[in-house]
């Protein structure tokens, strides 16, 4: 795994996560063979983190439905410090391994919900939100507006990117691209550099 995404760049690795992000899931068919009653009283630390269930909403991962026995080679590997997690290791220094099996039991055999993921848009459908302002862009002293077509992709990219990180300051362009990916960003200053500047 390491030497395959040390090769991918940011937009790259968007598009692979709202990829799988978009995929229904499905229930493993190894549910493994502890007792998953047996951790019932335990379960609620880990929900903390990984949601009611082990459905997770948040950048830990979602445990229902996953394979028994990756759950439990991933628990065994956070108490011999193989993975680096300061939190995790905490969370199962003291566990033994009829813990982790009852562990990987009692979130394997939950049922996996698919998370909300926002669909990617084309450049053509991202450049008709820009276009309200810049399709035209009229004198105006209050707001004034510049011709985007035709520009230098390198600039187009370099201006959004700083609205997006409020470098500059525009609250009506914080709005606008706040939700879009690296990729959709990196795909308008594409689209609007590849405009003649009379076509916008």
């Amino acid at each position: 795994m390491k030497s395959f995404v040390s090769k991918l760049d940011s937009e790259q690795v968007e598009l692979i996560s709202i990829h799988y992000a978009s995929q229904e899931p499905k229930t493993t068919q190894h549910p493994g063979k502890g007792d998953p009653d047996a951790v019932k009283d335990m379960v609620g630390g880990c929900e903390g983190c990984h949601g009611a269930k082990g459905v997770s909403s948040s950048k830990t991962p979602s445990l229902a439905g996953q394979d028994a026995a990756y759950l439990e080679t991933a628990l065994l590997d956070y108490q011999n410090k193989k993975r680096s997690n300061t939190e995790m290791q905490n969370a199962v220094a003291e566990l033994s391994k009829s813990d982790f099996s009852n562990l990987a039991t009692y979130f394997a055999s939950q049922a996996p919900a698919k998370p909300e993921v926002n669909p990617l848009q084309t450049a053509q459908q991202l450049a008709e939100k820009c276009d309200r302002c810049h399709k035209t862009p009229e004198p105006n002293p209050r707001l004034p507006v510049p011709r985007i077509a035709g520009q230098s992709e390198a600039y187009l990219l370099k201006a959004i990117n700083d609205y997006k990180i409020k470098a500059r300051d525009q609250t009506a362009m914080f709005a606008m691209l706040d939700v879009l990916t690296s990729w959709e960003v990196a795909q308008i200053a594409h689209y609007y550099a590849r405009l003649n500047s009379s076509e916008k």
